[in-house]
């Protein structure tokens, strides 16, 4: 997508990988829990995940950004290459910065609602993450720096490579529409209080929009709710 940027900097440089190798973790958790049908889960370390990706850009260049997904950190990737963040689906982060807050059900406000839909968050995720993970490379005593992604991917790590359709070459909307895909749907209600549900969806390719509202109440009894997405018929 773009050309790799290289900093030999040491005391950039050990930050860089320091964040590398835990947003690469962070991930990888992910992909494993996503993969396990694990949606919010592995939604909450996606987030994380792409956090520490974002502060692995900015300690790059010398720089940093303490708290969770915002401004500061989707500036960083701007500046450090247009080309790529253009690429990037940025409903995809808002989705991100909105599941963090899953972690705790009693903070939620009312009307709280999000959509995890499996293959096209999975699909997301590889691309954003893989992405920056090969952006650039770290020099250390004039030796570039093998990472664990790097040797996950050379070894092809099963908890890398399955449903990877970026590593495994696949285009993105034929991976997303290849089968059902697990949904989950969240809504804090004004009646019902804190509402989940999960269903398989019919494949189909993504409109790639990723703040679709969740549980969408469907009549005034508070009883009745709209899917996101069409869900598979039994």
């Amino acid at each position: 997508m773009s050309r790799s940027k290289q900093t030999s900097k040491t005391e950039f440089a050990k930050k860089t990988r320091e964040f590398l190798n835990i947003a690469y973790k962070d991930y990888l958790a992910s992909r494993v829990l996503i993969n396990a049908h694990l949606p919010v889960q592995g939604a909450v370390l996606a987030s994380t995940a792409i956090e520490k990706y974002f502060k692995a850009i900015l300690s790059f260049r010398g720089n940093e950004s303490r708290g969770h997904l915002k401004k500061a950190h989707f500036n960083a990737v701007k500046n450090f290459d247009t080309n790529l963040w253009g690429h990037f689906n940025k409903e995809f982060f808002m989705l991100l910065q909105k599941i963090y807050s899953l972690r705790y059900h009693d903070n939620l406000e009312k009307g709280f609602n999000a959509v995890i839909a499996s293959r096209e968050f999975l699909a997301e995720l590889d691309f954003t993450a893989i992405n920056i993970q090969e952006s650039f490379w770290i020099k250390l005593a004039g030796e570039k720096v093998i990472l664990m992604y790097h040797q996950d991917k050379k070894q092809q790590d099963p908890r890398l490579f399955h449903n990877n359709h970026v590593l495994e070459g696949f285009e993105k909307q034929s991976f997303i529409s290849e089968e059902p895909q697990l949904v989950y749907e969240v809504r804090n209600c004004n009646l019902r209080g804190f509402l989940e549900i999960s269903y398989l969806a019919k494949p189909q390719t993504s409109d790639g929009k990723f703040m679709r509202p969740g549980c969408t109440p469907n009549g005034s009894d508070g009883m009745q709710y709209k899917t996101a997405l069409l869900p598979l018929q039994k």
